[in-house]
């Protein structure tokens, strides 16, 4: 738990220090890089590759 709110503040203060625009990049890229990284669009880029 302490991590998470560890997590929290950092996004917090990049929010406060660097304005909201950094902090909607932050956020993007993160999804950019979840979405990348998921097991589930690993097993589906899987499947894909095996019925080409």
């Amino acid at each position: 738990m302490q991590s998470l709110g560890t997590a929290w503040t950092a996004l917090v203060r990049l929010r406060n220090v660097e304005g909201p625009d950094a902090f909607e990049e932050v956020l993007e890229a993160r999804k950019r890089d979840h979405e990348r990284l998921s097991v589930g669009a690993l097993v589906t880029q899987i499947c894909q590759f095996s019925h080409d």
